[in-house]
């Protein structure tokens, strides 16, 4: 029963993620103005490591020892090893060549020139490379030795812990080591070796039958010793190399500060500084379901064929053997009796669902989330979502252990060697944008914190508490409270932080940071844009008053000419007053006189008023 492959596969699947995304370590601030600071090593920290020491293989290897070895082991350290690159040149003029064969060239090395002209050669060079870089390495848990009552996870304060594996006799020169001394150390062909490393290397060394490809077992040992002897033991770097167990000739001993050892775990045990392995707990799972597994399939191999009973004598037996004609001869029709197979009993499949029960309570719920699924599919999604949570959180612990045990302290012993060694400016590129740093001036860093071990639901909970929050800092900003209640940098680290829960990698590189230089420059632009446009309006407003000034002025002005017009129009009227009643007196005496000539008809009526007077 595959039970602890699947396992293991299955916990790897669920946990890997959180390790290989955004940062599932943060360097701690050692001060209110050291934040930004402490983030940016942090991401050069964690870029060094994933992108250029193949860190996602390192850690699915380490996890994997963890789950199965009980212990997983990895190893930073500065490589100094020159790394050597042979090419063959065309065409070189004469002059180059005597300055290679002279060693005039820096870091390049002639191997061999020929010409067909004598003026023009072609050579063979080897380029070496002897700057050096930072190296983390997954360490097999065979290679590593540490003193027997040891009792803490961690390592560093062990009394003695020794890295002992073969090595290629090239590598050792590549390091510094004397070829002469390489020379005179012997192979690692013994039982030791044989138990401890690869075989394979060994083999294709003794079939090159080349010295520069032969294994060699190197014992790079930690000792706690008291060289001065004021009481106190310090460490102490011992490296041997050649025979069975590495500890043929001392190549050299050094004090040391920090041993570069780190050991991570997938459980805890009750006492002593080993592990709990995935496979422990589940292994007396498998041997029982192994045992029912073959119960099963020797009953269903069995129920294949069909038990006959014979009447002696009364059957040809080799017609029943053979069964190559249809025939069967009998001497009596009930010579041959069919037996009934016996089949599998129902407690036997009751008996695997506990076993697969008891396989998820030890392993997690990594492997059997699909059945908890269906066999919940009649419930409420929120019930659903408790359950899958609660069996989700196996996985969530191992990978909140093997953060907190192994990747923190890979990542502080990382920051100490590129701090220590590295010799100039270092550049990332994080979230789309360059980091440059000068190692030489970062503070020591010891005090991680661990951003990993949530499980789906947890961090779907989460999202889904981040997205209200979104949502009431939108109502807040549209009632007017961006300025009392939210700023802008925390809208940004909201909106982050659910990218990051829903699993966007990198988020920040679809917002913009309002604490990023970027956007204090695009928010200074925009207040220059602004302060602008309101001297703009400003200005227009002024104007605007000058108009309506003017406008005034020229509304008075029509005002008091318009006084002296209705003045003026008013005498006119009463002018006109005066003219129109003594009109209306004359029309009333001509009708006076119209009317007195039609009572008079025969008197003469005079014509005008002064006529009238007269008569």
């Amino acid at each position: 029963s595959p039970e602890v492959r699947n396992a293991v596969e299955a916990t790897l699947a669920e946990i890997m993620p959180g390790f290989y995304g955004d940062l599932p370590v943060e360097f701690d601030p050692n001060g209110p103005d050291d934040e930004a600071q402490a983030i940016a090593e942090s991401h050069i920290i964690h870029r060094s490591a994933m992108t250029g020491n193949k860190g996602y293989d390192i850690l699915n290897r380490s996890f994997k020892d963890a789950l199965v070895c009980r212990d997983a082991f990895a190893k930073a350290m500065w490589d100094p090893s020159t790394k050597v690159k042979g090419k063959r040149l065309y065409e070189m003029p004469g002059q180059l060549v005597g300055q290679l064969a002279s060693g005039m060239v820096r870091d390049m090395e002639l191997i061999g020139a020929e010409s067909q002209d004598g003026v023009s050669y072609t050579a063979d060079v080897v380029s070496k490379d002897k700057k050096g870089k930072p190296l983390i390495e997954w360490v097999p848990t065979e290679q590593i030795l540490v003193n027997k009552d040891h009792d803490e996870v961690s390592l560093d304060e062990a009394r003695f812990v020794c890295h002992q594996r073969g090595v290629p006799a090239s590598h050792l020169v590549a390091i510094g080591i004397p070829k002469h001394v390489v020379d005179d150390l012997d192979d690692s062909t013994g039982a030791v070796f044989e138990d401890r490393a690869s075989r394979g290397s060994s083999l294709v060394s003794r079939e090159t039958g080349h010295r520069s490809t032969r294994n060699i077992m190197v014992a790079e040992s930690y000792y706690r010793i008291d060289i001065d002897g004021d009481g106190i033991a310090e460490l102490n770097r011992v490296v041997t190399a050649g025979g069975p167990d590495g500890d043929q000739k001392l190549l050299w001993q050094e004090p040391f500060d920090e041993q570069p050892i780190c050991h991570g775990i997938a459980f805890y045990s009750p006492r002593g500084w080993r592990g709990v392995s995935l496979e422990e707990r589940l292994r007396d799972v498998q041997d029982y379901k192994s045992d029912l597994m073959r119960q099963i399939l020797d009953s269903g191999w069995k129920s294949l064929f069909q038990k006959i009973g014979v009447l002696e004598r009364m059957v040809n037996v080799q017609d029943l053997k053979t069964l190559r004609n249809a025939v069967v001869r009998l001497k009596d029709i009930n010579g041959v009796i069919p037996i009934p197979n016996q089949g599998l009993p129902h407690q036997i499949f009751t008996l695997l669902d506990v076993i697969d029960r008891q396989r998820r309570e030890s392993g997690g719920g990594a492997i059997d989330t699909a059945p908890q699924a269906q066999e919940m599919g009649a419930d409420s999604a929120h019930g659903l979502e408790r359950i899958m949570s609660a069996i989700e959180q196996t996985g969530a612990m191992i990978a909140k252990n093997l953060a907190e045990t192994l990747v923190a302290a890979l990542y502080i012993k990382l920051h100490r060697v590129i701090k220590e060694h590295w010799p100039d400016v270092i550049q990332k590129r994080v979230k789309g944008s360059w980091i440059q740093q000068v190692p030489a001036h970062w503070q020591d860093r010891y005090e991680t914190s661990v951003a990993v071990g949530l499980s789906t639901g947890t961090r779907m909970r989460q999202a889904a508490a981040i997205g209200q929050v979104i949502q009431q800092q939108e109502q807040a900003a549209a009632q007017g409270l961006d300025t009392a209640l939210i700023a802008l940098p925390h809208m940004y680290r909201a909106r982050t932080d659910f990218a990051r829960l829903m699993g966007v990698t990198f988020p920040e590189r679809y917002w913009v940071d309002p604490e990023s230089p970027e956007a204090e420059q695009a928010m200074q632009q925009k207040q220059q844009e602004m302060q602008q446009q309101a001297e703009s309006q400003q200005q227009a407003a002024r104007e605007q008053m000058a108009m309506q000034t003017q406008m005034m002025v020229a509304i008075e002005q029509a005002k008091a000419q318009g006084n002296e017009q209705v003045a003026s129009i008013k005498a006119e009227l009463d002018r006109y007053k005066t003219d129109l009643n003594h009109i209306q007196t004359v029309v009333d005496q001509r009708l006076k006189l119209i009317e007195l000539n039609a009572k008079h008809d025969k008197e003469e009526v005079p014509d005008t008023l002064s006529d009238s007077k007269a008569a």
